[in-house]
Parts: structure tokens; C-alpha cells; sequence
């Protein structure tokens, strides 16, 4: 459907004005420089409803919106995209390998969260999406006790990840410890880091995050503590169960 609008307006804005809309639904305000047109929105609310269908009918935690994205590159869209996302597999294998499911309970059994992160790219989020699968497979009430932090330069790849996990969250009634989504270059300076997605749980505690990061990057992440989620009026507001 994105590519037969491609007429009307660019692909790449109404995939841009489709993540707003989406995450729009979980409390995130839409910047009034990016609303869509008159004459898209129809669309764009059509396209949302078919969004949240395939994650209704999409296998639990899967990237559904890196598969779109892959799709509209391989239309004709490769000019204003020129990135490619790490395929299921290998993000699968890559999670088995680097993560066990004691870790996790390492924390919860002390209340505390840890925090899994992917700060080199998280594109659409397929590899803590992977890591997540893992999880729910095995124990989701482990969830509780998992912080998914992604960092990206691209705004468009940090909103995937956000709603790739926030949607996934909502069909699945899946509590999760918090979803932390930052804008920056994830090899340069934490401090210039800038959150674009910020959820926790409501009765997340801050003290229940610990870290063992380097201190540049434990003074980034503490800038964003649970109480944001209700302070920052321009941000995500959201109970996640």
C-alpha cells in the first residue's frame, strides 16, 4: 500500500508520518512540523490499522517493521533509505549466544532491572527484539526485570525500535521493565545522546536500575530515570501494565 501512495506524496513520508501516528497512540506527541497533509491523513489512518493487525497476527516480538522497511527498499525506495537491518537468523543466533535467561534472574531475584542494550545501531531493533523472544519463550514474567535500550542515529530506525517493542508489549499484554530508545551516535559521547522513547512500568522504582557501564554512559542513562516518564510532558507517557 505504501509503495501505490508513492504517487501522491514520497514513501519515506508517510513511513515517517505512519511511526508518528502509531506511537501517537502510546502518548508520544507529533511534532507540528510533522504532521502529515489533508490529504494523507485518510491514508496514514488506514495504513495504522493495518499496522496493528499484523502485529495482532504477527509471531510475538517479531521486527515487523524492519520487514516493511526491507520491503520498501527492495521497491525502488534504496535512495532515501541505503541501510540494511541484521536478518532474524542471525539476530536469533547472535541473542542465544550472548544472553542467558540466569542472568536475568540474577536481578529479579534482588528486584532489581538489567539493563540489555544494542548502543551501535539498533536500526529497527532486531536484535533486542531477539533477546526479548528469548525471554518470552522461556520465563515473560522475567520481563518485568528487563531494560531494552537501543541507541541510533537515524530518527526514523529509533522510532522503529520503539514501536516495534511498544506495540509488541500492548498486543501481548507483556509487562516490561522499560524501553529506553535514544537518538545519537552510539560510538561518540552518551551525553549527546537524545531520548525519543522513554516507557517503564508504573510501579518501577528507580533504585531497581543498576549499572555497571562505563561512567560517561551511566551519567546518560541516569538523566533518564523512571520519573521522567511522568515528568516530561513531551515525551512518552505510557503504563506499560
Amino acid at each position: 500500500m505504501l509503495v501505490d501512495l508513492h504517487r501522491q506524496h514520497r514513501a519515506d513520508k508517510y513511513f515517517s508520518w505512519l511511526l508518528d501516528d502509531c506511537l501517537a497512540s502510546f502518548g508520544r506527541r507529533i511534532a507540528e512540523d510533522n504532521l502529515p497533509p489533508e490529504d494523507a491523513r485518510d491514508d496514514i489512518f488506514k495504513l495504522a490499522q493495518l499496522v496493528s493487525r499484523v502485529y495482532q497476527l504477527a509471531p510475538p516480538f517479531a521486527d515487523v517493521l524492519g520487514q516493511i522497511y526491507q520491503y520498501l527498499s527492495s521497491t525502488g525506495s534504496r535512495q532515501w533509505m541505503g541501510q540494511y537491518f541484521t536478518p532474524s537468523s542471525v539476530a536469533t543466533m547472535m541473542a542465544q549466544m550472548n544472553f542467558s535467561l540466569t542472568q536475568l534472574e540474577t536481578y529479579a531475584v534482588r528486584e532489581k532491572v538489567m539493563r540489555i542494550g544494542d548502543i551501535a545501531g539498533c536500526g529497527s531493533g532486531a536484535l533486542l527484539l531477539a533477546v526479548v523472544q528469548e525471554i518470552y519463550r522461556e520465563a515473560p514474567e522475567m520481563m518485568a526485570y528487563a531494560s531494552f535500550t537501543g541507541v541510533d542515529l537515524d530518527y526514523t530506525c529509533c522510532r522503529m525500535a520503539g514501536l516495534n517493542l511498544l506495540a509488541h508489549c500492548y498486543f501481548t499484554q507483556t509487562a516490561v521493565g522499560e524501553i529506553l530508545i535514544m537518538q545519537g551516535n552510539g560510538l561518540g559521547e552518551p551525553q549527546q545522546w537524545k531520548k525519543i522513547i522513554h516507557a517503564t512500568r508504573a510501579d518501577q522504582p528507580a533504585e531497581a536500575f543498576e549499572s555497571d557501564l562505563p561512567e560517561s554512559m551511566t551519567e546518560a542513562l541516569e538523566r533518564y530515570s523512571p520519573e521522567d516518564v511522568q515528568d516530561d510532558k513531551e515525551e512518552v507517557q505510557i503504563d506499560l501494565f
